[in-house]
């Protein structure tokens, strides 16, 4: 009993320290909630709603543990305008709650939170899900490296004052930019040529991840764009309607986030950080394609990140997949680390460089579906390792940078849900580096 009156003095103490700290932590979502300016809803509250007005069936009968009001208010919230006549439903994940309790995720999460918050607060933090964390974190004022970071990335920050730039400034700047460079990257012609073809513009990174390129795109069949979209449907349908049918789907394992640079994916959980390491990761991603092209472009063009979900293999993408900022198709690719070559599996066209004498372990850097690969034994730092093209399991010209530990040439299946490979945003500081 003195433990629990312990345990209870101490948390009334952090809900005090809390509240004089002028932010609140919700607990539950027994409500809607409206967090960083839009309302919030649990997946069972979508799922009971969608089934409700009969946008989906289930094979068995469900117990209802609570009864949806407002059916129509709520789907006309969640549902996006679906491409080309799907009729599976576009869910409109930024809507809802994320779930998964951060104290499961990367340590990072927790150690940001007990930074910011006032101290022995640990156990109001135990439970906290990744909309609270988000809700939190969007009210701290950027650090002066992000800053830095970010005026050296984005031309029309540098001559404005961020000091009291908080990350959620920052994380609704950086999304309308990701929006503007890829419709950027369509012409107007381009653009409405999608739109006549029935695609929404919101489904354009879907078919990214899949073909890398406008004029790919551009150049697939209306049934191959409809099933590629109708599959990110289904993917994210899944993961809402396993919260009422006890379905263990793939969508479990991933989570929706903002990616600075990126835009808005799924990522593995094993993979997920706060925004602070976000920003870290996409600066060397970043850096990394620098090196690959020796281009100088400050604007980051992946089509897949490591640990996200690809519709096409149906399960966690092993590497980053790049694609040359102007558009070229077969540009020269340029190492990012040393080591010995090892040309391998000739079908997918994949080069792998050891490095024995990497700053931490050794490891095997993986370039693939390269159009040509350069002859000799010795990579160096910038040194010429053939180009590009869209060899092997590749639906557009572009390169999968993989990493792996210790001297393996092979790569990790990407047609499951588990991240075997290292993450390539963790690589030492030194990229590109001699």
């Amino acid at each position: 009993m003195k433990k629990i009156k312990k345990v209870l003095l101490m948390t009334l103490v952090c809900l005090a320290m809390l509240s004089f700290a002028s932010f609140e932590v919700t607990a539950s979502y027994e409500k809607n909630t409206a967090i960083t300016g839009v309302t919030l809803y649990s997946p069972q509250e979508v799922a009971l709603a969608l089934v409700a007005n009969s946008k989906v069936s289930l094979e068995k009968d469900i117990i209802t543990e609570r009864v949806v009001n407002n059916v129509t208010t709520l789907l006309d919230d969640v549902l996006l305008p679906a491409s080309m006549g799907i009729e599976t439903p576009n869910i409109d994940m930024t809507k809802i709650e994320k779930t998964i309790l951060i104290s499961t995720l990367d340590p990072a999460f927790l150690d940001a939170v007990a930074e910011h918050a006032p101290a022995n607060c640990s156990l109001i933090y135990s439970d906290m899900t990744l909309s609270e964390y988000y809700a939190l974190e969007d009210t701290w004022v950027l650090p002066n490296e992000i800053i830095i970071t970010a005026k050296l990335t984005y031309e029309e920050l540098q001559d404005v004052d961020m000091s009291k730039w908080t990350y959620g400034t920052y994380k609704a700047f950086y999304a309308k930019r990701n929006l503007d460079d890829r419709l950027s990257r369509f012409t107007p012609t381009e653009l409405r040529t999608l739109q006549d073809r029935g695609v929404q513009f919101n489904d354009i990174m879907y078919l990214f991840k899949e073909f890398h390129t406008p004029d790919n795109i551009l150049a697939q069949s209306d049934d191959t764009l409809r099933q590629t979209i109708e599959g990110y449907y289904e993917f994210t349908l899944d993961g809402i309607m396993s919260s009422i049918t006890r379905v263990i789907p793939p969508s479990q394992y991933y989570t929706l986030v903002n990616f600075p640079r990126y835009g808005g994916d799924y990522f593995h959980n094993s993979v997920l950080t706060t925004t602070y390491y976000q920003q870290l990761q996409a600066d060397r991603t970043l850096r990394t394609q620098k090196e690959l092209y020796n281009n100088t472009s400050n604007t980051l063009c992946t089509t897949n990140m490591h640990g996200t979900f690809s519709q096409s293999q149906l399960g966690a993408h092993e590497g980053i997949d790049f694609t040359h900022p102007s558009g070229t198709a077969t540009p020269t690719i340029r190492a990012v680390f040393k080591g010995t070559r090892y040309t391998t599996n000739a079908l997918s066209h994949q080069l792998s460089v050891y490095d024995a004498n990497s700053p931490d372990y050794p490891k095997t850097y993986n370039y693939l579906h390269m159009n040509s690969i350069t002859a000799g034994t010795s990579v160096t730092v910038k040194s010429n390792v053939g180009t590009q093209g869209n060899q092997g399991n590749a639906t557009g010209y572009h390169v999968h940078f993989e990493v792996q530990e210790g001297n393996t040439r092979s790569l990790s299946p990407g047609n499951d849900h588990v991240v075997g490979s290292l993450s390539p945003y963790r690589l030492d500081a030194y990229i590109g580096e001699l």
